[in-house]
């Protein structure tokens, strides 16, 4: 009984229950871990319709990012998918991914985020894929040379980009030109409409426009009809103002207004005021050499921290249960599949058999309810019991204290009481416990 007892204890009943929850987690984590990264490889299979031998390489190729670097094979197999939807293939995929991920640590972008940056700007200035990484550096260079960050330059270049592309800007320069524009004005969400547009006024100037521009005698185009930079073209117009002794801030504006509307005149003498300081120059000269692999090296500087650590170690820690849970992931697919056929059939049963269905279900009911009676009953069983045995520890105490008044009788009043006063207790603990003290205490 002793040993039933113990058995039934909390500390055991919740040992047990640790050690059952500990062993669910050991193969429920796996397999959870497994099941994220097989969806998320099956969503870049649907865009990307792999064959098997592509789904096998880059299946390893996300785990093996995963493992490496600060991202999980399942946010790099997402960024995959973010890749295949701008029309990448394979190899292409392949070769940009390492440069999205360094350009999304060293800022901290999400990999969807840095991927959607990417893809989007080189699709606007006509670069290939393969030029990912150059055009990471770019970014990630200006971000750390101007006052601007990764997110807030891709989103002007997207709506910026394709016109440059049009107008035959080389990326370098149009990087420069963003650079200079950061350092002059706050950032603005609509920047980049506003810089595309001051673009496009120039390169389709309306009659009032060109008459002005005939005012002051500056050329838009080349002899041979190609587009002058934009630098030069606001050089010339500033040198234009400086011999009309036009130089205060305010008759500039004036001027300039006649020409292009407020805020695409904001844009235009950034760029003007940069160029002649030397800063667009500058900004030009350096981009092509300077930005070479500057995203791997701010990814590294930036996660270079016992925080970064930890964070690798995750994603390698998620690698390794992914490699855990696949197999668990295959055993248990087939099971899963049958007991799904299993439930399907009992479906199509009570479908074309419902008033059989309606019977099982009432059964079904029906026992329900008797056991929850069954249950109520043993319960009010055990208060009739607990109410009898309190009842006779109450008379237990009743005949002590009536014999308290003899010598001897007065100390086994005295022990029956005590007796009784245990066994009260130990009934309020358990009835098995309480049955044991009453029998001692009636013996005393």
């Amino acid at each position: 009984l002793q040993q039933a007892r113990q058995n039934l204890s909390f500390d055991n009943i919740k040992g047990d229950l640790l050690s059952g929850i500990a062993k669910f987690e050991a193969l429920r984590k796996p397999v959870k871990v497994s099941m994220d990264f097989s969806s998320a490889m099956a969503s870049l299979n649907a865009v990307a319709r792999l064959t098997k031998e592509q789904y096998q390489e880059i299946e390893a190729l996300a785990l093996k990012l995963g493992a490496e670097t600060q991202f999980s094979n399942t946010q790099a197999a997402q960024t995959m998918e973010v890749l295949s939807r701008a029309g990448w293939n394979i190899n292409q995929i392949k070769a940009a991914i390492p440069s999205v991920l360094n350009m999304a640590a060293a800022e901290g972008l999400s990999l969807t985020q840095s991927g959607e940056i990417i893809t989007r700007i080189l699709a606007g200035l006509n670069m290939p894929a393969e030029k990912a990484g150059e055009l990471a550096d770019m970014l990630a260079y200006v971000s750390s040379k101007a006052n601007t960050d990764i997110a807030a330059l891709g989103e002007a270049l997207k709506t910026a980009a394709p016109v440059a592309s049009q107008l035959n800007i080389p990326p370098d320069k149009l990087f420069a030109m963003m650079a200079s524009i950061a350092n002059k004005i706050s950032k603005d969400p609509e920047g980049g409409t506003a810089f595309r547009n001051a673009l496009l006024s120039l390169a389709n100037l309306n009659s009032s426009q060109q008459k002005v521009f005939n005012e002051l005698g500056v050329a838009i185009r080349t002899r041979d009809g190609h587009m002058r930079e934009i630098p030069d073209i606001m050089l010339a117009i500033d040198k234009a103002l400086t011999a009309r002794n036009i130089t205060g801030e305010g008759e500039r504006m004036n001027y300039l207004a006649r020409m292009f509307d407020k805020r695409q005149t904001a844009y235009l003498i950034a760029i003007m005021n940069a160029a002649k300081s030397g800063e667009l120059g500058q900004y030009e000269q350096n981009i092509p050499v300077e930005s070479k692999g500057w995203a791997a090296q701010s990814a590294n500087l930036r996660n270079d921290t016992l925080q970064g650590d930890l964070t690798r170690l995750s994603s390698a820690i998620e690698g390794l249960l992914t490699r855990f849970g696949k197999p668990l992931e295959e055993l248990l697919r087939p099971i899963v599949d049958t007991l799904t056929q299993i439930l399907s059939w009992i479906n199509n049963f009570a479908d074309n058999h419902p008033t059989l269905f309606k019977a099982a279900s009432y059964t079904a009911a029906g026992y329900g309810v008797y056991g929850v009676g069954k249950s109520l009953f043993n319960i009010g069983s055990r208060v009739r019991e607990f109410i009898s045995a309190k009842s006779a520890v109450n008379a237990a105490e009743s005949a002590a204290k009536a014999l308290s008044g003899a010598g001897a009788g007065a100390a086994a009043g005295q022990a029956i009481t005590a007796g009784g006063a245990a066994a009260e207790s130990a009934i309020t603990a358990g009835g098995a416990a309480a049955s044991q003290t009453i029998t001692a205490g009636g013996t005393a």
